[in-house]
C-alpha cells in the first residue's frame, strides 16, 4: 500500500535516500531530570545541525520555543508521551499534546511510547493507534518507541523476541518507523528488524563507554537497524560534537569502526585544545598574570 503523500515527504527529511537516520533526542529533563549537557537545548540544536544530525526528538514547549533556531535541514520529531522521573517506581506515560498541535509547529513526525507487557499496556495501545489515525489524516509520520518489562517478567520469552513482538504490534497499529532498546546482540537486532518490517532505530540507553556505544550502533547496523537515537551518550559525553559527529560519520557513511574511534578521538583533542586557547586569551597566559601586568 502507497505511503500517503504527506508522510512521505516528512519521511526523506528524517531517513536519507541511503536509508539511514541520526536522530539526537533532546527530550531527556522530564523523565530524567536537569543535567550539565542537557539544560541548553538551543546550543545542543545549533550543535546537531552542524554534526550531521538527521533529526531531533523535542516535547512540543521546547519545539516551539526553538523553532527559529531550526535548521531547515534538520527534521524535527516532538514527542507526544511523556512522565517526569520525581514519582517513585516507574511512572506510566501519559498522552500529553496532539498530531495536530505538532503539526502546527512544523513538526515532521510525532513519538509515542508504546508499553506492552503490564497494567499499562491497554491504555497504551488505545494512544498509540488514536495517535497512527491521526497521523494518517494530517500527513505526518509516526514512530513508536516500544517498552518490554525486564527478561525476568517475560515469561521464557526474550528480551530480543519481546522487542520484535512490540514493534510489530507498533506496526499492526499504524505506526511508521520503531525506536527499540539495543537488545544485546546484532542478532537480537537482525530478529526485531525482521519482524517488524519497518524501519527500526535503535536508542542508546544509558551512558556508555564512548567506544562501547560506537561498537553498539554499528552493531545495530549490521542487524538491520536503519539508524540511532543516542541521547546521554551524546550529550553528557566530554565534547558532545565530537562524539555527535562520530556516530554520524559512522550512521550516514558508514564508515569503518576503527576510522570512527580515531576520529571521535581527533575531534575531541582539538575541541579541548580550542577551549584551553580561548581560556588563555580570556584570562592572559600564566606569565603575565604571574607579573600582574594586563
Amino acid at each position: 500500500m502507497p505511503m500517503n503523500g504527506g508522510k512521505l515527504r516528512r519521511l526523506r527529511r528524517i531517513i536519507d535516500e541511503a536509508g539511514r537516520t541520526v536522530i539526537l533526542p533532546l527530550d531527556l529533563i522530564v523523565p530524567l531530570g536537569p543535567s550539565d549537557g542537557a539544560r541548553d537545548t538551543g546550543k545542543l540544536i545549533d550543535m546537531a545541525a552542524e554534526a550531521g544530525v538527521s533529526a531531533v526528538i523535542l516535547r512540543w514547549g521546547e519545539a516551539k520555543r526553538h523553532a527559529k533556531r531550526l535548521d531547515a535541514a534538520l527534521g524535527l520529531v516532538v514527542r507526544l508521551t511523556g512522565a517526569t522521573g520525581l514519582r517513585d517506581g516507574n511512572p506510566p506515560q501519559v498522552l500529553m499534546h496532539t498530531v495536530r498541535a505538532s503539526v502546527g509547529i512544523g513538526a515532521d513526525a510525532v513519538c509515542v511510547d508504546l508499553e506492552l507487557g503490564d497494567g499499562r499496556e491497554i491504555e497504551s495501545l488505545r494512544a498509540l493507534a488514536q495517535i497512527c489515525e491521526e497521523g494518517e489524516a494530517f500527513g505526518i509520520v509516526v514512530m513508536a518507541e516500544v517498552h518490554v518489562p525486564d527478561a525476568a517478567a517475560l515469561r521464557g520469552t526474550n528480551r530480543a523476541d519481546a522487542l520484535a513482538w512490540a514493534a510489530r504490534t507498533a506496526r499492526e497499529l499504524g505506526a511508521d518507523l520503531v525506536k527499540v532498546a539495543y537488545p544485546g546482540s546484532g542478532d537480537g537486532i537482525a530478529t526485531i528488524c525482521e519482524l517488524a518490517g519497518i524501519p527500526v532505530v535503535v536508542a542508546g540507553g544509558t551512558r556508555r563507554d564512548p567506544r562501547e556505544a560506537l561498537r553498539i550502533a554499528d552493531e545495530a547496523l549490521r542487524g538491520g537497524a536503519c539508524g540511532t537515537a543516542f541521547g546521554r551518550n551524546v550529550i553528557e559525553h566530554d565534547a558532545p560534537y565530537a562524539m555527535q559527529r562520530a556516530l554520524s560519520e559512522l550512521v550516514r557513511n558508514r564508515r569503518a569502526l576503527e576510522q570512527v574511534y580515531e576520529l571521535l578521538d581527533s575531534c575531541a583533542a582539538e575541541m579541548r585544545d580550542g577551549v584551553a586557547q580561548r581560556q588563555v586569551e580570556l584570562t592572559g597566559s600564566p606569565t603575565r598574570r604571574a607579573s600582574g601586568r594586563s
